[in-house]
Formats: C-alpha cells, sequence, structure tokens
C-alpha cells in the first residue's frame, strides 16, 4: 500500500486561494466603518496578526484612529484596552466565530456601550449573531486545522472595502496568486527537502511586518519547528546569536530601503544562513540571497499583501512532510480554541 500523503486537506485548502479571492472580490460590500473614528481590532492567534493588518488599512486607507489588540487583552484588560468604549468602534475577527476570548472581548465592549462588528467565515456562530454589524466571507471557510484561504479571504474583504473604486485593483491577485503558487511548489519543495533546517526566522517590515508573525506561526503549526518573527534590522541585533547552518531566514522584501536589504542578507550570509526572499522586483537582491519567489503583481506593498504568504503555506507543508508531520492532524490544535471556564 502507497504510504499516506501528508497534508492534502491542508494543501488543498491553501491551494484554493486563486479560486475563493476571486470569489471574494467579485462580491460588493458596503462600508461598515461610516461615522467610526476610534477602532480597536481584535483576534487571537492568526485572527489576531490579521487585526494588526486590518487596523493598519484602516489607519492609512480610511484615517482612522485604529490599534489591534489580542481579543484576550480586551476581555481580561478593558481597563486598559478599552478607553472611552462607548466612542470605540470593535472590530472582532474569528474564523469560526466561536473562539471564547473573541466572544468575550465583543461582549466586555457591548457591556460597556461600544458597537461591535463581527468578522467570520460562519453565520450561525455565537460571534455573528451577538454583533451589531456583520462582515461575513463564507468563501474562506476551512475544514482543516491551519488557518489559511480564511486569513487572505478576511483580509481582501476588509482591502477592497477600504480602496473603495481603487480596490478594482485587486482583481489581478487571483490570477497572480495561481501563477505564485505554481511556480514556488517545485523550488520550495526542493529547498525545504535538501537541508535539515532545525530554526525558521521571518523578517519583514512596515505593513508586512505582522505578515512575518503569521508566517513563523504558520511554521509553527504545520511542521512544529521552532520559528520567530523580527522587524528585519532588529535580527542584526541579540536574534543573530541563534542563527548558523541549519537557519533558514526569509525576508518578506519592501519596496524601499533596497540597499539596507541588500546589506542585512550579506549579514546573514555572513552567519551561515540560507536565505529566501519573497518580493517584486527582486533583481537587485539576487546576488546576496539564495533562493526568491517573485510575485510579479504590479501591486504596491498594501495590495498585494495576501500573496506573501503562498510560498511559507508551500514551504510549511513541504517541511513538515520531510519531517513526517501532518498539518491535517497537527499536534494538540483544534479548530476552535475555548476556555474551559467559559
Amino acid at each position: 500500500m502507497a504510504d499516506k500523503v501528508l497534508g492534502t486537506l491542508t494543501e488543498r485548502e491553501f491551494e484554493s486561494q486563486p479560486e475563493v479571492w476571486g470569489a471574494v472580490l467579485d462580491r460588493r460590500e458596503s462600508s461598515p466603518f461610516q461615522d467610526v473614528e476610534r477602532v480597536v481590532v481584535f483576534g487571537s492567534g492568526t485572527s489576531y496578526y490579521l487585526a494588526l493588518l486590518l487596523a493598519d488599512l484602516l489607519r492609512t486607507g480610511l484615517g482612522l484612529d485604529a490599534v489591534a489588540q489580542p481579543s484576550c487583552e480586551v476581555w481580561i484588560h478593558p481597563e486598559r484596552t478599552l478607553k472611552n468604549p462607548q466612542t470605540l468602534f470593535g472590530v472582532a475577527v474569528s474564523r469560526s466565530g466561536e473562539s471564547s476570548e473573541a466572544v468575550l472581548a465583543a461582549r466586555t465592549l457591548n457591556d460597556l456601550g461600544g458597537r461591535v462588528l463581527a468578522i467570520s467565515c460562519h453565520a450561525d456562530s455565537t460571534l455573528v449573531k451577538m454583533a451589531d454589524q456583520v462582515l461575513l466571507v463564507p468563501e474562506g471557510a476551512e475544514e482543516g486545522l491551519v488557518m489559511s484561504r480564511s486569513f487572505s479571504s478576511m483580509l481582501l474583504a476588509v482591502q477592497k472595502i477600504v480602496m473603495g473604486e481603487s480596490g478594482s485593483n485587486l482583481n489581478a491577485l487571483p490570477a497572480a496568486a495561481r501563477r505564485v503558487l505554481d511556480k514556488c511548489e517545485k523550488p520550495l519543495k526542493q529547498l525545504a527537502h535538501k537541508t535539515d533546517f532545525q530554526r525558521f526566522v521571518f523578517l519583514g517590515s512596515g505593513v508586512n511586518l505582522p505578515l512575518t508573525q503569521e508566517a513563523a506561526l504558520k511554521m509553527q503549526e504545520m511542521a512544529i519547528v521552532t520559528s520567530e518573527a523580527y522587524s528585519a534590522l532588529e535580527y542584526r541585533h541579540g536574534p543573530k546569536a541563534t542563527a548558523g547552518p541549519d537557519t533558514l531566514v526569509t525576508l518578506f522584501a519592501w519596496d524601499s530601503h533596497r540597499a539596507e536589504q541588500r546589506q542585512l542578507l550579506k549579514d546573514l550570509h555572513g552567519y551561515g544562513v540560507t536565505t529566501l526572499v519573497i518580493g517584486e522586483n527582486l533583481d537587485d537582491l539576487a546576488a546576496v540571497s539564495d533562493a526568491r519567489v517573485e510575485l510579479d503583481s504590479g501591486l504596491d506593498e498594501t495590495g498585494r499583501l495576501a500573496l506573501n504568504l503562498l510560498p511559507v503555506h508551500r514551504l510549511a507543508l513541504e517541511t513538515a512532510r520531510r519531517l513526517g508531520r501532518d498539518p491535517d492532524l497537527s499536534q494538540n490544535l483544534t479548530q476552535v480554541v475555548r476556555l474551559a471556564s467559559t
């Protein structure tokens, strides 16, 4: 009997992202951010890293006073995280709509007089039913444990609203996503299998910074490996002490300060690490990196956010397969995280 192929459900779900994104971008949604000035976006795990991205979009795209918090901090420490709650608009992010911390945080804000928008993939959920407003993204719903298309679908749903008329540029993303997924499969499989990497590091800056945290989490969840995330140039301080030949460093390249990024990559090679660069127009980084994934989207850094994680999904899956681990049955994980005390 043939050996079981590990992670087939996880692979099918992240490979479906181009089609799912197309469906999300075809929808028309009215903005839930009318007459809103102060926003707190909250979630847990992957949804918290999505909250960081959404808060940045609301600040830069709509000029709102927006911050992100882990759901547990909103619920446990409202005196610190919910200043003047009556004027706050809460955005609760949860794939399932059943995460205990997200529900408790939303309830806490409601009880203090604030309004809550729920962003979720499931209509029949506690969070959606209790929210004042709802942004449903059912196209992103998943059977697997690991969040991939749910993350990117909820991100794109908000991006389209924030970008308004200019959001039509996002229509290039589904085709770009298919190109990226197709062209990175073989080289990243080779990269993941040719070296016994024990440590994975993700670096980024600006709008890409929350992506580093989500990428590190994907490696932890799917491959059960040591994975870290840093603002790019911060790695040149204390964290470089752990770098060595068993380390793979992935840089989410940004469009400015390329001279500094080149120097960073040169420094990394001096530590003996292998480097992977993901981004746009990477010719000027080719000589100082071991592997690259060109996104070729023609979009700016914000527009192409979701594309950056596609190579990470492949890298994490192939690393899991090298180690004989199954992301479909990842240890200690459940689709919904609930607190026994609630």
